[in-house]
Protein backbone atom coordinates (compact mmCIF):
# COMPACT_ATOMS: atom_id res chain seq x y z
CA UNK A 1 0.00 0.00 0.00
CA UNK A 2 2.99 2.50 0.00
CA UNK A 3 3.03 2.85 -3.44
CA UNK A 4 -0.54 3.96 -3.54
CA UNK A 5 0.14 6.70 -1.07
CA UNK A 6 3.26 7.81 -3.11
CA UNK A 7 1.78 7.88 -6.23
CA UNK A 8 -1.46 10.07 -4.62
CA UNK A 9 1.25 12.16 -3.48
CA UNK A 10 1.58 12.99 -7.54
CA UNK A 11 -1.22 14.07 -8.01
CA UNK A 12 -0.91 17.14 -4.74
CA UNK A 13 -3.01 17.33 -1.73
CA UNK A 14 -5.04 14.21 -0.89
CA UNK A 15 -8.16 13.89 1.42
CA UNK A 16 -10.90 10.12 1.28
CA UNK A 17 -13.94 11.32 -0.29
CA UNK A 18 -16.60 11.20 2.23
CA UNK A 19 -20.01 9.71 2.05
CA UNK A 20 -22.03 12.49 1.02
CA UNK A 21 -20.23 11.77 -2.04
CA UNK A 22 -21.41 8.28 -3.39
CA UNK A 23 -22.87 9.75 -6.78
CA UNK A 24 -19.45 11.14 -7.74
CA UNK A 25 -18.02 7.68 -6.95
CA UNK A 26 -21.10 5.84 -8.61
CA UNK A 27 -20.69 8.50 -11.61
CA UNK A 28 -16.75 7.99 -11.63
CA UNK A 29 -16.85 4.33 -11.76
CA UNK A 30 -19.56 3.91 -14.76
CA UNK A 31 -17.21 6.21 -16.68
CA UNK A 32 -13.81 3.93 -15.90
CA UNK A 33 -15.53 0.72 -16.45
CA UNK A 34 -17.14 2.14 -19.86
CA UNK A 35 -13.91 2.78 -21.26
CA UNK A 36 -12.38 -0.43 -19.90
CA UNK A 37 -15.50 -2.19 -21.82
CA UNK A 38 -14.51 -0.26 -24.80
CA UNK A 39 -11.13 -1.84 -24.69
CA UNK A 40 -12.02 -5.02 -24.83
CA UNK A 41 -14.38 -4.78 -27.55
CA UNK A 42 -11.87 -2.40 -29.17
CA UNK A 43 -14.44 0.25 -29.75
CA UNK A 44 -11.59 3.46 -30.46
CA UNK A 45 -14.77 5.94 -30.16
CA UNK A 46 -15.73 4.91 -26.95
CA UNK A 47 -12.97 4.94 -25.08
CA UNK A 48 -11.54 8.33 -26.43
CA UNK A 49 -15.48 10.25 -25.17
CA UNK A 50 -14.67 8.62 -21.73
CA UNK A 51 -11.21 11.16 -21.51
CA UNK A 52 -10.58 14.84 -20.78
CA UNK A 53 -10.67 17.48 -23.18
CA UNK A 54 -7.19 18.06 -22.79
CA UNK A 55 -6.59 14.20 -23.27
CA UNK A 56 -8.11 14.88 -26.95
CA UNK A 57 -6.19 18.20 -27.50
CA UNK A 58 -3.37 15.62 -27.13
CA UNK A 59 -4.17 12.55 -29.10
CA UNK A 60 -6.55 13.68 -31.74
CA UNK A 61 -8.09 11.39 -33.00
CA UNK A 62 -9.80 7.72 -30.90
CA UNK A 63 -7.35 5.49 -33.50
CA UNK A 64 -4.66 7.74 -31.86
CA UNK A 65 -5.40 7.46 -28.33
CA UNK A 66 -6.12 4.03 -28.44
CA UNK A 67 -2.94 3.42 -30.27
CA UNK A 68 -1.26 4.87 -27.16
CA UNK A 69 -3.15 3.10 -24.72
CA UNK A 70 -2.47 -0.06 -26.11
CA UNK A 71 1.30 0.84 -26.59
CA UNK A 72 1.57 2.49 -22.75
CA UNK A 73 -1.56 0.77 -20.60
CA UNK A 74 -1.55 -2.29 -21.60
CA UNK A 75 -2.57 -4.18 -18.83
CA UNK A 76 -5.75 -1.82 -19.14
CA UNK A 77 -6.21 -2.64 -22.64
CA UNK A 78 -6.80 -6.38 -21.53
CA UNK A 79 -8.17 -6.13 -18.35
CA UNK A 80 -9.81 -9.44 -17.33
CA UNK A 81 -11.02 -8.38 -13.87
CA UNK A 82 -10.90 -5.17 -11.83
CA UNK A 83 -12.16 -3.57 -8.20
CA UNK A 84 -12.48 -0.21 -7.59
CA UNK A 85 -11.23 0.92 -4.17
CA UNK A 86 -11.06 3.89 -2.65
CA UNK A 87 -11.45 7.52 -3.99
CA UNK A 88 -9.85 10.48 -3.21
CA UNK A 89 -10.13 14.25 -3.89
CA UNK A 90 -7.46 15.99 -5.06
CA UNK A 91 -6.55 19.85 -6.29
CA UNK A 92 -8.24 19.70 -8.93
CA UNK A 93 -10.78 16.70 -9.34
CA UNK A 94 -10.85 13.11 -7.77
CA UNK A 95 -8.02 9.79 -7.95
CA UNK A 96 -9.89 6.87 -8.23
CA UNK A 97 -8.45 3.74 -7.37
CA UNK A 98 -8.45 0.86 -9.12
CA UNK A 99 -6.69 -2.99 -9.06
CA UNK A 100 -6.77 -4.82 -12.21
CA UNK A 101 -5.61 -8.24 -13.16
CA UNK A 102 -3.98 -8.45 -16.59
CA UNK A 103 -4.14 -11.94 -18.49
CA UNK A 104 -0.78 -12.97 -17.60
CA UNK A 105 -2.62 -12.95 -13.78
CA UNK A 106 -0.50 -9.84 -13.31
CA UNK A 107 -2.16 -7.33 -10.57
CA UNK A 108 -1.44 -3.56 -11.23
CA UNK A 109 -3.14 -0.25 -9.58
CA UNK A 110 -4.10 2.44 -11.45
CA UNK A 111 -4.80 5.78 -10.12
CA UNK A 112 -7.12 7.64 -12.25
CA UNK A 113 -7.57 11.10 -12.12
CA UNK A 114 -10.71 12.34 -12.67
CA UNK A 115 -12.43 15.97 -13.99
CA UNK A 116 -15.31 17.36 -14.74
CA UNK A 117 -16.07 17.92 -18.10
CA UNK A 118 -17.35 21.42 -19.79
CA UNK A 119 -21.18 19.35 -19.37
CA UNK A 120 -20.42 18.55 -15.96
CA UNK A 121 -19.80 15.00 -16.11
CA UNK A 122 -16.58 12.83 -15.15
CA UNK A 123 -13.81 12.31 -17.55
CA UNK A 124 -10.34 10.60 -17.31
CA UNK A 125 -7.63 12.68 -17.18
CA UNK A 126 -4.56 10.32 -16.59
CA UNK A 127 -3.89 7.41 -15.42
CA UNK A 128 -0.92 5.96 -13.09
CA UNK A 129 -0.14 2.74 -12.74
CA UNK A 130 2.21 0.41 -10.88
CA UNK A 131 2.86 -3.20 -11.02
CA UNK A 132 2.06 -5.09 -7.48
CA UNK A 133 1.37 -8.57 -6.16
CA UNK A 134 -1.83 -10.62 -4.49
CA UNK A 135 -4.48 -8.26 -4.65
CA UNK A 136 -6.63 -9.55 -7.05
CA UNK A 137 -5.55 -13.29 -7.40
Amino acid sequence: MKIVFLLLMLFAVVRPVGAGTTQSSSDIQTVIEAQLNAFSLGDAEAAFNAVSFEVKTIYKTANSFMNMVLNNYTPLFFAKKWRFDQLFLVSEGSVQVLYVNDPMGNDWVALYKMVKGQNGSWKIDNVSMALIEGVLT
